[in-house]
């Protein structure tokens, strides 16, 4: 019960009830149906995705080519349906390829060329975002079948689908963590590399897999933003790798690697999704979202740091 209490996801939770109930009390329209329906399937690809870093950042790794990646895969997926009339299953296998391809590339990079995987993944975000500019001339992709667009109007149990698809890959990623061998992988790697290596870990085959998982999830993100959007841009979600990174940070997964849950990411989500969305219901200017963003992973981070190093004390002294 005490490990509960101490935890960084049953703090996480708190904010969560505090946020609500400061926001029911200021104003009246936000714990409506309509705008908890528009905060879960707002925050859905973002929730995706971040599931995906969660895995990333718990190697002691990072992905920033993440919404380039995403708008790749949206580009192509949104082209072949639109001339090809293809099907939804259809849809997401080849965004999930994509990402999946994608993904591959950035692992080759970083563990054959042996490059840091934050310069890697910031010359294929440029190299992404780049490529894709110039195969749509910038134009906007629009003219979607009516069944892509319903993937976002349609409700399970009163839920929508896209929120939906967000738990189901974060439950699928849970257990991977939790009951899996890649998962003790994951967590021996990210605490500490040499360890790792010395218990016969394969590196190499893990760091590939991580990243080839944060391209599949990706691509799956894809074919949900374009739904929920209603058209593709080329330059669609620039700047939301802050948001990602933001989510999982203050959801308790240490930016080093080594620790942290998707159940922690998961109320990260939930968390920035109702920042922004009473920051929004407040009038605040858009600017000052991302403003509040860059705070809120300064702060977390700050707390994270403040709270190992008081255990390091009181392990010291013990």
């Amino acid at each position: 019960m005490k490990r509960l209490l101490t935890s960084r996801e049953f703090g996480v939770a708190l904010l969560l009830i505090l946020v609500t109930l400061i926001m029911t009390m200021i104003t009246p329209n936000f714990l409506t149906s309509s705008n908890i329906t528009n905060i879960l399937i707002t925050n859905s690809v973002l929730g995706i995705m971040a599931v995906g870093m969660t895995i990333v950042i718990l190697t002691g790794g990072i992905d920033v080519s993440v919404a380039a990646i995403l708008a790749v895969s949206s580009v192509i997926v949104a082209k072949y349906v639109i001339s090809t009339g293809a099907n939804v299953y259809v849809a997401f296998l080849l965004g999930a390829a994509c990402g999946l391809a994608l993904g591959l590339l950035n692992s080759l990079f970083i563990v054959y060329g042996k490059i840091p995987a934050i310069i890697v993944t910031l010359g294929t975000m440029g190299i992404f975002r780049g490529s894709i500019l110039q195969v749509t001339n910038g134009e906007w992709i629009v003219g979607f079948p009516a069944w892509y667009s319903n993937i976002n109007a349609q409700k399970v149990l009163g839920l929508p689908l896209s929120f939906l698809i967000f738990l189901g890959i974060a439950f699928i990623s849970g257990l991977l963590l939790r009951y899996t061998r890649i998962g003790r992988q994951v967590y021996a790697f990210g605490g500490n590399e040499e360890s790792a290596v010395r218990i016969g870990i394969r590196v190499k085959r893990l760091q590939i897999f991580v990243y080839m998982y944060m391209g599949l999830v990706c691509g799956v993100a894809s074919v949900v933003y374009g739904a929920i959007q209603g058209s593709v841009q080329p330059n669609a979600a620039v700047g939301f790798e802050l948001s990602i990174i933001a989510a999982v940070v203050v959801g308790g997964v240490n930016i080093m690697g080594g620790s942290g849950s998707v159940l922690g990411t998961v109320l990260g989500v939930l968390f920035l999704g109702l920042i922004n969305n009473a920051l929004v219901l407040a009038h605040v200017e858009t600017y000052w979202q991302n403003v509040v963003v860059g705070l809120v992973i300064l702060l977390a981070i700050s707390v994270d740091v403040l709270n190992r190093k008081m255990k390091s004390m009181r392990r010291a002294r013990a």
